[in-house]
């Protein structure tokens, strides 16, 4: 049968046919793909906590990669987020399911608690977290940098996992477990993790998700950590009373349990700071006249030429001692609060102390191995790389004196970097203590004097330096 058109060409009912079905059919391939992508993407729903979780630390510096990472690890953790979760009878809380496994969940609502944050929600969670990655938390600190330049969230999930989550062992469901073998923990190295594949998995996902979606500054959320005075944990109120009763505090406004912590750590570091090794080690006349002490103090390695090793490894024992008496005295009058803060403070009294002792007329030691023992506390690996660089240079400088400044000159940038400004300028300032102790030996040097010296008539010693 055919029908005729109005511009007189012929078109079969048969034509006419064909071409509806092949349009149909094209409406069905496509509603089929779109259907099954829609499916594939339904697979995982990004929420709005999501974006603003991922936007906050890719806010903070962390790369999409490093913060997907994170983000599926939190998933695994706490699939719903939601941030006051107590789960495994109990044992975790939080995003990351936070345990008391090296206290960190006490740290958690203490650290939260002195700061303009509620540790139930999330942004306080997140700025824990943070602080955590950025040197609260000495084995997360190590993946910290890492999380900031990767663009491999396969491995940034895993690093996390064993660095921040710590989910070390098996589940019931070995298949979503994974083998560690990435190269931050190398004494992790070969073992299994919990949920690892599937951690690692969802970080995937959240990758190809988010690396090239847009998301406004709006969601991200305010993690700012400022100390306050309406916010205070009970912990630190009952140690504010008792602080009070002992007079190292002056008021009773919240936050002043903070200064007298503050004030006592660095009293008792100056007390103990006045015990001078070198002066308990030399018990008789003959051995103070050898020495010529007076008003000052003779240095470590004229105390080893004239007295002996023994003696002098005695007083650099001693000088070592005093520290970690100070600490242990904070940590038994605090109750066990003892953490970054104090350390420092402590460290900074025994300085001042030895420097400038009160009983002996404010002369005292160099300080050359309170403040090796105090770098080495209070930044474990750093610490004994300033230490050791330290070295090396004095024996190249033939100076003890040298050495020890650059030893205070290496520390200066990771406090600030790692520890926080306080601890910057606490570094700083003992920089310039060290440089008035030091000032006459630094002058000669300058000045080419004692430079003749050690290379012309020295050469098999060192000279100058100050225990």
């Amino acid at each position: 049968m055919n029908i005729n058109s109005n511009n007189g060409k012929q078109i079969t009912v048969l034509n006419v046919k064909g071409w509806a079905v092949l349009i149909i059919m094209t409406l069905t391939v496509f509603l089929m793909y779109s259907f099954s992508k829609a499916e594939e993407n339904d697979e995982y729903v990004f929420s709005k906590t999501e974006d603003s979780i991922i936007k906050t630390f890719v806010d903070n510096g962390y790369s999409v990669a490093g913060a997907c990472g994170i983000l599926g690890n939190m998933s695994v953790e706490n699939p719903k987020f939601e941030a006051d979760l107590l789960a495994n009878n109990g044992n975790t809380y939080g995003l990351f399911q936070w345990t008391d496994t090296g206290e960190r969940r006490a740290s958690l609502k203490r650290w939260c608690n002195n700061r303009v944050l509620n540790y139930r929600q999330i942004d306080g969670q997140l700025a824990f977290a943070m602080h955590e990655l950025q040197g609260g938390d000495p084995v997360a600190l190590r993946v910290n940098h890492f999380l900031k330049i990767t663009e491999d969230p396969e491995i940034a999930a895993m690093e996390f996992a064993v660095g921040f989550e710590r989910c070390i062992g098996q589940t019931s469901n070995h298949e979503i477990d994974g083998i560690y073998t990435g190269t931050l923990y190398p004494e992790f190295y070969g073992q299994y993790y919990q949920a690892l594949n599937r951690r690692i998995e969802n970080a995937k996902k959240y990758y190809d998700g988010y690396k090239n979606a847009y998301l406004p500054k709006e969601l991200v959320i305010a993690i700012d950590a400022k100390p306050t005075v309406g916010l205070i944990a009970e912990r630190e109120e009952k140690m504010e009373e008792e602080l009070h009763e002992t007079m190292f505090v002056v008021d009773t406004s919240p936050n002043r349990s903070l200064w007298g912590y503050r004030v006592l750590s660095l009293v008792i570091g100056y007390l103990f700071g006045c015990i001078l090794g070198i002066v308990l080690i030399i018990r008789n006349v003959r051995q103070k006249e050898e020495l010529h002490i007076k008003d000052k103090l003779p240095s470590f390695l004229t105390v080893l030429k004239h007295v002996g090793i023994k003696e002098t490894l005695l007083a650099a024992l001693i000088d070592i001692l005093k520290l970690y008496a100070a600490l242990l005295l904070v940590y038994f009058i605090t109750k066990g609060a003892l953490g970054s803060e104090e350390i420092l403070l402590v460290g900074s009294g025994i300085l001042l102390g030895n420097a400038y002792p009160f009983w002996h007329r404010f002369k005292g030691g160099m300080g050359l191995i309170v403040t090796a023992a105090f770098f080495c506390t209070y930044m474990p690996i750093w610490g004994y790389i300033c230490c050791i660089v330290g070295l090396i240079i004095a024996i190249f400088a033939k100076s003890l004196s040298f050495g020890a400044i650059c030893v205070f000159i290496l520390a200066v940038p990771y406090a600030f970097m790692f520890k926080g400004l306080e601890a910057g300028i606490f570094i700083t300032f003992a920089i310039l203590l060290m440089l008035h102790k030091h000032y006459r030996f630094l002058k000669k040097y300058i000045g080419h004097e004692l430079l003749k010296k050690h290379y012309s008539q020295r050469t098999s010693r060192f000279s100058f330096g100050r225990g």
